[in-house]
């Protein structure tokens, strides 16, 4: 009886757990998420913008595995009036590892509290 019964709720919490991941597929689940109807298509004019130079490795590593991933070779810029993917430091006085993620069909904008947080951000984004 034990066997069936704990058979029974690893059934209904797996799917509790693929509903959920529905709804955001990003572990860890963020506090906030919204579905957007807008696609961004990452093509060979898209450019990975940074606000700061301490974000030159992050978008960097950003640079290789989307290389990786997709075949598309970006380049990095301070500014861009292409799509792109911003990358940004904004502080709002949230943990070391908050970041924002958000998209339209002109950018991809990944903001942290720190490189930390954006480098978060980074792999939420490309995973």
């Amino acid at each position: 009886m034990n066997c069936r019964l704990a058979f029974f709720l690893g059934i209904i919490i797996s799917q509790l757990n693929t509903n959920a991941q529905q709804v955001c597929p990003i572990i860890p689940q963020p506090l906030k998420a919204a579905l957007v109807s807008q696609t961004f298509v990452l093509n060979k004019n898209t450019a990975v913008a940074i606000s700061h130079d301490s974000l030159a490795s992050v978008a960097l590593y950003l640079q290789q595995q989307l290389l990786i991933q997709t075949k598309i070779p970006l380049i990095i810029q301070k500014r861009s009036t292409l799509p792109s993917i911003k990358l940004s430091i904004s502080k709002k006085g949230r943990k070391a590892d908050a970041y924002t993620l958000s998209m339209n069909n002109k950018e991809v904008h990944i903001s942290g509290e720190t490189t930390k947080g954006v480098f978060y951000g980074i792999v939420s984004f490309y995973n």
